[in-house]
């Protein structure tokens, strides 16, 4: 495995924050699929990268992305980032259909946020807050974990 097509990769996908793909960054890049997956592989492996969804989806971990200098895509709010991937990907079909367009609603904000050169902490604040609401009304055990995550998330903010 090459290091320079490894660190490119890695590189890459930090640029695309929590929309990172491995087949997106691989096209961007010029490589075939197979050298994609094994980089991918190999970087996973590290320990510098983590699977988000099976269509491949990827976000760095906190190694990765020091490994690149702290890049991720959001600056001081880094951790964010990774609390935003994990709360699009958890499955909310227990909720009413009220607190889902709620939930909904208040993710888009946060992505939104996420994507900001500087994210606004009070908006932030407000939007993690209304979502631990509705996570603390479901039994679900990720909702649970999510829940905690964000409490100790808010807990770290100035």
């Amino acid at each position: 495995m090459d290091t320079s097509d490894s660190r490119r990769l890695l590189e890459e996908l930090a640029k695309q924050g929590e929309e990172a793909n491995t087949t997106r960054a691989a096209e961007t890049l010029g490589l075939d699929r197979s050298q994609a997956e094994d980089l991918t592989v190999a970087l996973m492996g590290e320990g510098l990268l983590e699977m988000v969804s099976l269509s491949g989806k990827v976000r760095l971990t906190e190694s990765g992305r020091q490994l690149l200098g702290g890049q991720s895509g959001l600056g001081p709010e880094d951790g964010l980032e990774s609390l935003v991937a994990d709360l699009a990907s958890w499955r909310a079909g227990d909720m009413d259909p009220v607190s889902l367009h709620d939930y909904t609603q208040d993710l888009n904000c946060l992505k939104a946020q996420a994507k900001r050169s500087e994210p606004l902490l009070p908006v932030v604040t407000a939007c993690l807050k209304a979502i631990q609401d509705a996570l603390s009304k479901n039994p679900d055990s990720t909702a649970t974990e999510l829940s905690r995550r964000i409490g100790d998330f808010l807990n770290t903010q100035p």
